[in-house]
């Protein structure tokens, strides 16, 4: 009985040995094979890169660009304005009656433009 007790011991120690061996070559053969796939990604994977920077230069481009004529054009506005207040001063100082008459007029419209609103 010994006999067979070594015997299926033995059998079930080399049985166990041939999958660890077979495990083993399997990791191998996956860890060549993932590293061929990542050498064909490698330069798929660069171009999509450097296709991602040159976007987002010009991106970055267009943005500086905008942000640039949006300041110009704030500026034009601000010295526009500054311009028409001081033109409007001066027609006050060179008109005074009609200048009143003018912002009584403007106010009889308003309030009865509210007052529509309202429904009075």
């Amino acid at each position: 009985m010994e006999l067979n007790g070594n015997a299926n011991s033995t059998g079930t120690s080399g049985d166990s040995s041939r999958s660890l061996e077979q495990i083993d070559s399997a990791r191998a053969a996956a860890h060549n094979t993932v590293d061929k796939i990542a050498d064909a990604a490698r330069p798929a994977v660069d171009r999509l890169a450097s296709g991602a920077y040159r976007s987002v230069d010009k991106i970055s481009g267009f943005a500086g660009a905008a942000a640039q004529t949006f300041v110009q054009r704030k500026e034009q506005v601000s010295v526009a304005g500054a311009e028409l207040v001081e033109d409007c001063r001066d027609y006050v100082k060179t008109n005074p009656l009609v200048s009143i008459g003018i912002a009584a007029a403007a106010g009889f419209i308003i309030s009865r433009l509210l007052a529509f609103r309202s429904g009075r």
